[in-house]
């Protein structure tokens, strides 16, 4: 049986049981109605629902969307000035002390029986979930990936546009599924309280005439309404090449088209350029940085232990693969790695330093010759120099 499928077993047996006690302890219908009875009431007042639910739904949405835009420019707001957050974070978290339901009234004296209080009791109860989830995502973004940003020029509005507001967004579009299962039942309350049309204002209505069934009936649009389905520095949003292209992007500078299908041919990226990161494996995911750095026109290149993360196999895949780069794509190149074998066989030079504070305590000139793993076999020389220096600084035996 298909997961998807459990829930409506569910269903299909909690109305079940439903009917069946109401068959058999023979409950009046004014009390509690069987399921048989709400869904005939459901069907036979469907075009009355229809128009109720259509006005409580205009309440519902535009007061959602008042909601998501004051709560996108709060949480910038905050997350941009400091001050600001400190000031009125605690005050959003104490405000959801009181209950917002308790104001309707006061906005129906203060704003009359149109639509506009209902309006702005949902905008009060969607507010909160919207602004504080995105808010937390926000300051929750990697200050690693915003210092990587800073390095290829990226501004503090460049910074929000490519890397803050897209990372918070998930945080957002959770805040939003939860105000949207509020935002109705708020329009619903307030209708309640003052209205001349809306599902809240029919449920008041066949209420008061003891038509329990309708009452359901009603209930059950509400929650069909309100139902919400649950389902290495690289950029998750972001594509391969929109990736490897980001430093072009970010300073406006005109994208080789050429030389990126070469680069993408020689990581072995090539078809898979519109692939998502999440998409890749982690040998591509890190030829994937690899050639983001690259295309950075800088002189000098900072690696510090690019390929730590990687598997014995895929680092020396990734190894061979800093080898073979052609010349136009190489330049002094800093690589920080605990990996002896790795510094030989990537190095021209290599620096020892010792444990902190750390400082030099010698350096090494690496043959220069063709490499190879045949030709790193043969230097277990070299190697054994280098475990000694360190043997004797760290006093390791």
């Amino acid at each position: 049986m298909k997961k998807n499928l459990y829930p409506a077993v569910s269903m299909a047996f909690i109305l079940i049981i439903w009917q069946i006690v109401v068959i058999v302890w023979k409950i009046p219908a004014f009390i509690l109605p069987g399921p048989a009875a709400v869904f005939s009431a459901l069907a036979a007042d469907a075009q009355v629902l229809l128009s109720h639910s259509v006005t409580t739904l205009n309440e519902a949405v535009l007061g959602l969307v008042i909601a998501s835009v004051l709560s996108f420019i709060t949480a910038l707001a905050m997350d941009y000035w400091k001050f600001l957050e400190m000031s009125f974070y605690p005050l959003l978290v104490i405000s959801q002390m009181l209950p917002i339901m308790v104001l309707g009234p006061l906005l129906t004296l203060w704003f009359g029986f149109g639509m506009l209080p209902k309006v702005i009791l949902v905008v009060l109860i969607s507010y909160f979930p919207i602004v504080v989830s995105f808010s937390d995502t926000l300051r929750k973004v990697s200050k690693e990936q915003i210092i990587f940003l800073k390095t290829m020029g990226a501004d503090t509005g460049k910074i929000y546009r490519i890397y803050k507001i897209p990372a918070g967004l998930s945080g957002f579009f959770s805040g939003l599924k939860v105000a949207a299962t509020y935002c109705v039942s708020g329009a619903v309350v307030g209708e309640w309280l003052s209205a001349q049309a809306g599902l809240g204002y029919y449920m008041i209505r066949v209420k008061n005439s003891y038509q329990i069934d309708k009452v359901f009936a009603a209930i059950i649009c509400v929650i069909l309404f309100s139902y919400m389905p649950q389902e290495d520095m690289l950029l998750p949003w972001l594509s391969v090449y929109q990736n490897v292209t980001l430093y072009q992007k970010i300073n406006h500078l005109t994208i080789n088209e050429e030389q990126v299908r070469d680069y993408l041919d020689i990581f072995g990226l090539n078809g898979y350029e519109h692939f998502l990161p999440e998409q890749l494996s982690g040998g591509m995911k890190q030829r994937t940085a690899l050639l983001r750095t690259i295309m950075n026109p800088s002189s000098y290149l900072l690696l510090d232990e690019p390929f730590g993360a990687l598997d014995a196999m895929t680092r020396g895949q990734m190894q061979d693969w800093m080898l073979k780069l052609p010349k136009k794509a190489k330049r002094t190149t800093l690589l920080v790695t605990h990996d002896i074998e790795e510094a030989i066989y990537l190095s021209d030079r290599i620096l020892v330093l010792s444990a902190r504070p750390a400082h030099v305590i010698a350096e090494i000139q690496v043959p220069e010759k063709r490499r190879s793993r045949e030709w790193l076999l043969q230097q277990s020389e070299l190697k054994q120099t280098i475990y000694q220096l360190l043997a004797g600084e760290l006093d390791v035996k």
